[in-house]
């Protein structure tokens, strides 16, 4: 008896240990075969047989030893690593060989007692028992291999002969295929038990492609067997639908879902779904929810760019997972038997409410219109979505937690639906305090979204606007603000209630804080008091995890409440409290320039304040702690301005802060209109608005230049004090009229004479009529011309126009729109740096003639504003130019809808040009934006022929082009499918938009681009496809083999290029000019490649010595460039060279040109031979002895940066010497050797790095100091300015207390200027002391610094 106590208790004591290891190892096999209730049981039921004593002796002795190994396996399995890990592989191994042994054995003993088949049957169900479960061993290990090796073992045993050795060849498949899911999930799971890292490693990335791989082979096999087993099946008294069940499926999407693997997901999941249709249905083949699910998160934690390049544009990520979601949804309520737990249809709609709320991106506190803003078809598709999910979800009775309100509360706050978010803040309380319990503390709270409310909310009080009146505003503001201070108690209660990770911050109370200061209410200051007392009592409880204490933010929110409080009449007095407090010693807050931003701001608000703010400024500008920025000075200007009498104040205010930073032009413009404003005041308004003129012809900055109104108030304001304004109208005229190069045109000869720079010949030499078509030809003339000029002399033809038919009465040169158009075009041609500008000048002169009736017949039409969008089309500030052409094109549109005539309908050429504008516009989005404006224009014509537009093939070839210099990753099969939708719309009649040669170079310009490696060898796809077409269609030009040897030229492949060259240039269909084998050497030269300028030269040579083409200063300027770029000592000599054949006539009737010259020196300044500056000197004195060729700018820089890079000791001097050479060649007439500011950096540059005798590095500063002095008189510095100067004063000054005064100047004029950049920074570290550079800087960190600074 007592021995027996002992075995039970033994046996009794290992099993709780068993499974107190694994304690939810029944919850994770639950998990993975929740779709295999029917499944029997893994290990199998013997059917009982009748054999002899003896037999059952034997079996039963074999089957006790294996019993008693599998127990030790069993106690030792979820050991998860360690000696008893490979203790239990061990037992294993030899479980698995000693079973094989035993198997073999016993089927080929014979016994003449007992009936052999009965033997036999008894003996294999046994043994083949005892092999799955040695395979089950295995699949817990998690050891794939080693299970499917004795599987492999195992199959060989049993052939299929008969329709059971199917359903046990499945059995086997499946603990392989559980295996290796097992093995995967113990490599990336941290912890049995525990949630998945957040991002697998590149080796567990691999480990799941390998899992997934084998999984998906594996579960192909099994339908294969199972096909096969129903066929069989067929011909007995029982057929078969098929062997296989939901759960053979999960682990390979659940896999899918570990790796983000979402395309093999969908397809197992559709291959499931099939089957259970095809089998009527089975109940163990219906897909739960829970894969499902893991599918919609494979989708959405896949990358996008795999996604985009397996599924293409056609499917979005939410689309699917919505489809998905809606077809778990309809299939539960179909089978609600089947569809599991009540938790696996919640998480289903969690995932999809996740889905769709991670669809839009987050709001930004730049987009505040939350009430009164539509948000667009995408974020309406949203909200609908989302509403439409939620009715579901109340329909089929799930309960929703606390992850489905917060989800619902981020989707609601992206789609603008505050009122709905603040609703479901209102269920959560319900669900996690009425109803309470302890389940519902078990869920976790994402506080995150509650605050990012709170956030929207505070953002939201300032888009409500006066619409019904002032009272109902307001009282909807306080609302808004008491639902911000709400959501703050609320996560109290919570609290309270036991909730972890839920304490509000002092973020939170900073958000209700400003939210009251916004809402701007009578009792604003006192809830903000309230909070932030409140906090202060908080804080004091030392709540364990919390972050509540008191920021300087917090303080700066509660004196900007204080000070927006409308019937606070004392608020300077207690914001000056506040700040009093702060400013104390023992104080841990320290007050910072937005509390005395807030200071000034309720002194201002105050009765009589504006002196107190006006003494606190004044302090912060003694004092510099802190320094003002424009804010402050802003507050105080607009201030002053609205008080009687204070213009004058307001200017003074308005000098100091120019003296720091330049304001935008609305502070000046406001000064001026005050000044109108008073009596006898208009010769100061005069000068304020000259000012503004000096300012903006200095900087160059447009928002200081004067407006239109400013001008016409300083007229009426001096006209009515009886003084002249003829002044002020031409300088009115001259900004917002004449050309910047105009010309003084007096009679119609000068005027025709205009046309002699471009070789325009009269009949007879008689000069023609002045009239409005000979002038409008003219300008049409000059216009072809792309001059540089063009736009300038076309406008100067214009003026003199409107002085012959307003002064001179002359009405026979009348300016027509063709006029006014063709001065546009002609600014459109020019290729000017303000063309735009220039152009929208001459239209608004059009548009000021038109309303004063002077030219009642003449106003803009659909050409005026086609031309128009061209000049912003072709602009070189391309930043802004796309925004102004859709202005254009929408006040286009305007006028057609109000008038409804066909002058003013948009054309094809309306559209193409719009299109060209934002496909050169260079910004991140500029190719989505003029592929959605071609599909628009395409709806648009479907839906009215009439009215709308057909796209033509410059459209198409428009949106291909902003696809290829975009570098997405997605622009080739964007590409490709405006190809399809070309190829279609032909076809089909649609339209005539085949693709022509251009769409096919545009294509290639795409792959060339590409970073792929392969890239070169798809552009050759397509050009031997070019190839093969007709002569109209897609027949490849010069462009298309240059592009395609240019894409072989940028992965280094030189060979594959040249092989390619050979092959054209020995076409007699091609005709090649220089542009060509300029462009070719180019390219050579950015390839990389060693041999490229050897490369390059023999190109130029053979074009020499065929004489099939002619060699220019084009093709020998790319040759030069391509000799300093390569890598080769001997690049510069070579060079050298080049440049003396050229001027020798070794190259034919080719010339150097200025740019040859310029070329050579830089690369001897690049070069840092010691020769250098001598070969510079040899170069310049070649170009000054060549006819017709001057240095330019560019010139005396590259000869300035050689010497500087030199390492000769009077280089600063010598530096200083060239510049002056360059001025005197200015002064002498070289219009195009004008010093930049690039010139004078290069001087100090020479400076800051000359080394030797105590006499050159003195010569070397004083030169610094000249040229320094000399840049801030004549230009603005730059950031390279101020840096190189730091660095002259740390390497050239000896440490002292002038060195440190300089340096205090140096870094404080930086900052005015704006120009704090991290060059500045290194070198100002390099100049101060460690207390110096501490101070200056403020304390503040290098990424925390002022943005004026």
């Amino acid at each position: 008896l007592i021995w027996l106590c002992i075995i039970l208790t033994s046996q009794a004591f290992t099993t709780i240990t068993r499974h107190s290891a694994a304690p939810s190892s029944k919850k994770k096999s639950c998990f993975l075969l929740e779709n295999s209730r029917h499944r029997e049981n893994p290990i199998l039921k013997i059917d009982s047989v009748t054999t002899s004593p003896k037999l059952r002796r034997e079996v039963d002795s074999k089957s006790n030893d294996y019993r008693k190994r599998k127990k030790k396996v069993w106690d030792n399995a979820w050991v998860p690593n360690g000696e008893r890990r490979e203790k239990v592989k061990k037992l294993i191994r030899e479980m698995q060989k000693e079973h094989l042994k035993n198997f073999r054995k016993l089927l080929n003993c014979e016994d003449d007692n007992i009936n052999k088949k009965k033997k036999a049957n008894y003996n294999e169900k046994l043994f083949l028992q005892e092999g799955l479960d040695v395979l089950v061993q295995w699949a817990q290990l998690g050891e794939g291999a080693k299970c499917e090796n004795a599987a492999q073992d195992l199959l060989m045993c049993v052939p299929i002969k008969k329709l059971e050795d199917y359903e046990f060849h499945i059995k086997v498949y499946r603990r392989v295929l559980h295996a290796y899911y097992n093995q995967y999930e113990r490599a990336t799971w941290n912890g049995r038990y525990k949630k998945p890292k957040f991002k697998l490693s590149v080796q567990e990335l691999r480990m799941g492609q390998e899992v997934l791989q084998t999984a998906d082979t594996i579960i192909q096999r099994m339908e294969e067997l199972s096909r096969e087993y129903v066929a069989k099946s067929k011909t007995t008294r029982n057929p078969q639908k098929t062997l296989l069940d939901a759960g053979d499926y999960a682990p390979l999407i659940l896999a899918c879902n570990h790796v983000a693997k979402p395309v093999p997901a969908l397809s197992a999941l559709r291959r499931l779904t099939d089957l259970f249709e095809q089998s009527e249905q089975m109940e163990r083949l219906a897909p739960a929810p829970n894969l499902y699910i893991a599918v919609m998160k494979a989708i959405f934690n896949s990358a996008d760019e795999e996604w985009a390049d397996q599924m293409g544009d056609k499917f979005s990520k939410t689309d699917i997972v919505d489809t998905l979601c809606r077809e778990c949804i309809k299939r539960a309520r179909n089978f609600p038997i089947l569809v599991g737990p009540a938790s696996s249809m919640l998480e289903l709609y969690n995932v999809a409410f996740d889905a769709w709320s991670k669809v839009l991106p987050p709001r930004s506190k730049r987009e505040r219109s939350f009430d009164f803003f539509d948000g667009g078809e995408e974020v309406n598709q949203v909200a609908t979505k989302v509403t439409e999910l939620w009715k579901m979800m109340q329909e089929d009775n799930v309960i929703p937690n606390s992850k489905t309100y917060t989800s619902l509360i981020y989707a609601y706050i992206k789609t603008y639906r505050l009122e709905e978010a603040y609703l479901m803040v209102e269920r959560l309380s319900e669900l996690l305090l009425k109803e309470g319990g302890e389940q519902t503390k078990l869920e976790r709270v994402d506080s995150r979204a509650l605050r990012t409310l709170a956030k929207s909310l505070s953002w939201s009080i300032l888009s409500i606007e006066e619409k019904e009146g002032e009272l109902d505003s307001s009282k909807k503001r306080s609302e808004t603000a008491e639902r911000v201070e709400s959501i703050i108690q609320f996560l109290w209660d919570l609290t309270e209630a036991g909730y972890e990770g839920v304490t509000p911050t002092v973020f939170l109370y900073t958000t209700a804080v400003n939210a009251w200061a916004d809402a701007e209410s009578t009792e604003s200051s006192m809830r903000a008091e309230k909070l932030v007392d409140d906090l202060k009592s908080r804080v004091q409880q030392n709540i364990p995890g919390s972050n509540l204490a008191p920021d300087i933010c917090l303080y700066n929110a509660l004196i900007k409440a204080i000070a927006k409080n409308p019937n606070l009449s004392r608020a300077a007095d207690k914001a000056g409290r506040i700040l009093k407090s702060l400013e104390k010693p023992d104080s841990t807050i320290k007050p910072n320039l937005d509390t005395y931003n807030a200071l000034i701001q309720a002194c201002i608000t105050s009765s009589n304040g504006i002196e107190r703010a006006e003494q606190t400024l004044e302090k912060m500008i003694l004092t510099g702690d802190p320094m003002p920025n424009e804010t402050t000075f802003r507050l105080i200007i607009n201030a002053l301005l609205e008080v009687p009498g204070a213009t004058g104040r307001a200017e003074n205010w308005l000098d100091r802060m120019e003296e720091r930073f330049l304001s935008k032009s609305d502070l000046y413009e406001r000064i001026v209109l005050s000044w109108c404003n008073e009596s006898g005041k208009a010769t100061r308004a005069r000068k304020m608005l000259e000012r503004m003129e000096q300012l903006f012809y200095e900087s160059g900055i447009s928002s200081l230049r004067p407006a239109r109104s400013c001008y016409n108030a300083v007229i009426e304001a001096l006209e009515g004090q009886g003084e002249t304004s003829d002044s002020v109208k031409n300088s009115r005229d001259e900004m917002y009229g004449n050309s910047i190069e105009s010309t003084q045109l007096a009679s119609n000869n000068q005027v025709f004479a205009l046309l002699d720079d471009i070789d325009v010949d009269f009949t007879d030499g008689i000069t023609p009529v002045g009239n409005t078509i000979n002038f409008n030809k003219a300008i049409s003339l000059i216009a072809e011309s792309g001059n540089i000029w063009a736009g300038s002399r076309a406008e100067d033809i214009l003026t003199y126009m409107l002085e012959l038919t307003f002064k001179r009465k002359n009405t026979n040169a009348i300016p027509n729109i063709i006029t006014f158009n063709s001065v546009i075009a002609a600014w459109a041609k020019s290729d000017h740096a303000l063309a735009g500008e220039r152009a929208a000048g001459v239209l608004k002169k059009l548009e000021d003639l038109h309303d004063m009736g002077l030219l009642e017949d003449v106003q803009p039409n659909r050409a005026t504003y086609n031309t128009l969008m061209n000049v912003y089309a072709k602009a070189k500030d391309t930043k802004d130019s796309a925004q102004r052409a859709q202005e254009c094109m929408n006040k286009l549109g305007d006028l057609y809808d109000k008038t409804r005539d066909e002058m003013y309908r948009p054309d094809v050429i309306s559209y193409s040009t719009l299109l060209s504008a934002w496909a050169r516009n260079g910004q991140s989005d500029s190719a989505e934006k003029t592929e959605a404006l071609l599909f628009k224009m395409i709806e648009d014509n479907k839906v009215d022929r009439e009215n709308n537009p057909q796209p033509n093939i410059i459209c198409f070839n428009e949106v291909l082009y902003a696809w290829a210099r975009s570098c997405h990753p997605d622009a080739i099969p964007r590409m490709r499918m405006i190809f399809q939708l070309m190829h279609d719309m032909d076809y089909s009649g649609q339209a005539s938009v085949m693709p022509d040669t251009q769409s096919f170079n545009i294509l290639l310009l795409a792959f060339a681009n590409s970073a792929r490696t392969d890239s070169p060898i798809q552009a050759l796809e397509v050009l031997e496809e070019m190839e093969k077409m007709s002569i109209n269609f897609g027949k490849p030009d010069v462009v298309s083999y240059n592009t395609v040897i240019s894409a072989f030229l940028k992965k280094g492949d030189v060979e594959a290029a040249m092989k390619i060259l050979d092959n054209i240039l020995a076409r007699d269909d091609l005709k090649f000019n220089s542009h060509f084998f300029s462009s070719l050497i180019f390219s050579l030269s950015e390839s990389g490649a060693l041999d490229a300028p050897m490369v390059a030269e023999s190109i130029v040579n053979n074009i020499i010595d065929t004489q099939e083409y002619s060699v220019d200063a084009t093709i020998l300027n790319s040759l030069i460039k391509c000799w300093g770029r390569g890598d080769i000592d001997e690049g510069p000599e070579r060079a050298m060279d080049i440049l003396q054949g050229i001027v020798d006539g070794k190259y034919g009737q080719a010339t150097p040109d200025v740019v040859t010259f310029t070329s050579v020196i830089d690369i001897w300044a690049k070069s840092g031979q010691e020769c250098a500056v001598r070969r510079a000197e040899e170069v310049m004195a070649l170009m000054k002895a060549t006819p017709g060729i001057s240095p330019n700018t560019q010139t005396y820089t590259a000869f300035i940066q050689t010497v500087g890079r030199s390492n000769l000791s009077n280089k600063a001097r010598k530096a200083k010497e060239i510049l002056q050479l360059m001025k005197d060649d200015f002064s002498n007439g070289n219009r195009d050797a004008k010093p930049s500011l690039y010139t004078y950096n290069a001087v100090l540059n020479a400076a800051e790095f000359t080394f030797g005798k105590e006499i050159y590095l003195e010569e070397a500063f004083a030169v610094a100091c000249e040229v320094f002095d000399e840049i801030r008189s004549t230009m603005k510095p730059d950031h390279v300015t101020y840096g190189t100067f730091m660095g002259i004063i740390a390497q050239l000054m000896p440490k002292s207390g002038i060195r440190n005064d300089m340096i205090q100047l140096v870094f404080r004029r930086c900052c005015m200027d704006g120009q704090l950049a991290p060059l500045v920074i290194k070198k100002f570290k390099q100049a101060a002391t460690r207390q110096q550079f501490f101070d200056l800087m403020g304390g503040e960190p290098e990424d925390d610094l002022p943005n004026n600074w």
